[in-house]
């Protein structure tokens, strides 16, 4: 059993009731067979009303326990889940750019999934196995010591074997539950990148790598469910055993008249019954042993994604903003120093551009301004005051980000837009999700997704998702959206769309411009609330004609704003009042724009 989960609140509570749930079943087996016994050995009304009693209301015990239990795991579950998503959404685009999406997909899924077993099936047995072979040993000492020291001698057995068949069986069904997660995440990974796979013709050698990945699960799947059965033949065999050796000499005994009908066939009808959980629990430990493997994996992940605690009062951020310090902040990931004892000052109408070779910290300083990240050393002082100490869901409601691969979700070109809306401006949906709600690109998606750094809510997928029903239809003005485009120069290419402003994005794709373009609305729709703009590589990947209609757009909205723009290409440099170059985690030389 893995205690960590036995830990979780709704874990805790489902225990206590299969407690309850099997003392109340080792009564009700107790009370069956000394009923059945004396209505066998002299019939009446009153043993007959006895047994059938007792027979009902086991049946009605086991029918509730088993709704029970699917409603309890399912509560389990869904805690579990949220539990890992939020831990993903809390450590931010940083830590999930490290892990694999796959993975991390096939997890949330199939690997909180595979508890059903565990939850349903194992947890409620192990309470069986202990009450039902106590009770039953228990009246059995009472009716007949003789019987009842032979079943406490061999009812250890059971479990003694259960444990040497379930090492091999652990390790076998770890091995099996790694082979699935990495046929999940290369599945996935294939087919995000299954249209450059196609351009380079290299789809077919990924279609080999994945058929020999889904042949590897098979082969460990089939030598598990080998093995399963060899437990369940051993455990079945010393069951049988185990009950012989009580029968044989009960029915000895009988005959030489040392006891009594009524006696015998108590012992007769309980034995069984005292083997019968133990045996059961044995069966139900191999359909555990999938979800045990991925409940370890995912507290490993909430582990690796523990945060620190959020401080008790944070302060809101004042009214009026007046400038960003970075005082000789380091970032590090691991062993690899992102930013190092870098010094900065952005004042109030500073358009600093950051320059610099790839991998150099530009965007992971835009991650300490958004909070995504958290200095190994020193401080990030937002008019004065450490970002540390800041609501970090005031502070981002006044920041409009643009990331350097904007996400769109399955839905209509204005619910994207809209997206953008700062919260509770002109009806717009509040972030009572704690992301960055409204923020250009990214995390004002659906609650308990994560940003990440190329502006997908969760980095588990690159195809649109869903939006969530709270953020779709939302009272911002129609007007305001239409308006946010024409500023972003997006008008023209949205209302060419089959179905202009309610084309569904899930089923239309647009290009790389068009996506930048899009974004560039959203930064629109929250120009006038927004004190700092963050635009991470706008233009990358662009063609001459969509950079050119970026920078334009990226210029108006940059007007008369303190901002911080990433820059690869000269173009973007137009619109910046002076240029930083950071290069190894260091800015070095401030040049005039």
């Amino acid at each position: 059993m893995d205690r960590r989960l036995l830990r979780l609140g709704p874990v805790r509570h489902y225990a206590t009731v299969l407690a309850g749930s099997a003392v109340l079943a080792a009564i009700l087996i107790v009370g069956q067979a000394v009923s059945l016994a004396t209505l066998l050995t002299g019939f009446t009304t009153n043993a007959a009303l006895t047994c059938l009693a007792f027979v009902v209301l086991r049946g009605a015990h086991g029918a509730v326990a088993g709704a029970v239990a699917g409603r309890a795991t399912a509560r389990v579950k869904a805690h579990l889940r949220a539990e890992l998503l939020g831990a993903a959404t809390a450590r931010g685009p940083g830590w999930l750019g490290g892990q694999r999406a796959g993975e991390l997909a096939t997890l949330a899924g199939r690997g909180v999934d595979g508890l059903d077993g565990y939850l349903s099936s194992y947890l409620p047995q192990v309470f069986l196995a202990v009450t039902v072979p106590l009770a039953t040993l228990g009246w059995l000492a009472f009716t007949d010591l003789t019987s009842a020291i032979v079943v406490g001698v061999t009812l250890p057995l059971i479990p003694v074997f259960g444990v040497l068949v379930g090492k091999q069986t652990g390790a076998r069904t770890k091995h099996q539950w790694h082979l699935l997660q990495r046929l999940g995440g290369h599945f996935l990974d294939t087919v995000i990148g299954l249209p450059t796979l196609r351009t380079f013709g290299a789809e077919r050698s990924q279609v080999r790598r994945v058929r020999a990945m889904a042949d590897a699960y098979r082969v460990a799947t089939m030598r598990t469910l080998r093995l399963a059965f060899l437990s369940a033949l051993v455990l079945e065999l010393v069951a049988t055993v185990s009950v012989a050796l009580v029968a044989v000499p009960v029915g000895l005994r009988l005959l030489d008249g040392k006891l009594t009908l009524a006696a015998a066939l108590v012992v007769l009808l309980l034995a069984p019954e005292a083997y019968l959980p133990l045996r059961a629990l044995g069966t139900k430990f191999h359909a555990s042993q999938e979800g045990l493997a991925a409940s370890a994996e995912i507290f490993k992940v909430l582990d690796a994604a523990s945060v620190p605690p959020v401080r008790a009062a944070p302060r809101l951020p004042d009214a009026r903003f007046a400038g960003l310090v970075f005082d000789r902040v380091e970032v590090r990931y691991g062993d690899v120093v992102a930013l190092r004892d870098l010094t900065l000052e952005v004042m109030h109408g500073d358009r600093v551009a950051l320059v610099g070779p790839s991998g150099g910290g530009k965007s992971t300083l835009l991650s300490l301004v958004l909070g995504f990240v958290t200095p190994a050393s020193g401080r990030v002082l937002v008019d004065g005051a450490d970002l540390a100490d800041l609501d970090l869901t005031a502070w981002r409601a006044r920041l409009a980000w643009m990331p350097q691969r904007p996400h769109l979700f399955a839905g209509t070109v204005t619910d994207n837009i809209r997206l953008g809306a700062p919260p509770g401006a002109s009806g717009a949906s509040p972030d009572s999700s704690g992301a960055l709600s409204g923020l250009p690109g990214a995390a004002s998606g659906p609650p308990g997704a994560a940003p990440d750094s190329s502006g997908a809510a969760s980095g588990l997928s690159g195809a649109p998702r869903p939006l969530n029903r709270k953020y779709q239809h939302s009272p911002v003005l129609a007007q305001d959206v239409v308006d946010a485009a024409v500023a972003a120069d997006a008008d023209a290419f949205i209302r060419a769309l089959p179905q202009g402003y309610d084309t569904d994005l899930g089923r239309h794709g647009l290009s790389s411009g068009q996506r930048q373009r899009l974004a560039m609305a959203r930064a629109f729709l929250r120009r006038d609330t927004a004190d700092l703009l963050l635009l991470d590589e706008p233009t990358a990947r662009l063609d001459a004609a969509s950079e050119a209609a970026v920078i334009d757009a990226a210029a108006r909205l940059a007007a008369d704003r303190t901002a911080l723009l990433v820059a690869h290409r000269p173009a973007l440099l137009s619109i910046a009042t002076r240029v930083v170059e950071i290069k190894d985690g260091v800015a070095s030389a401030v040049v005039a724009a």
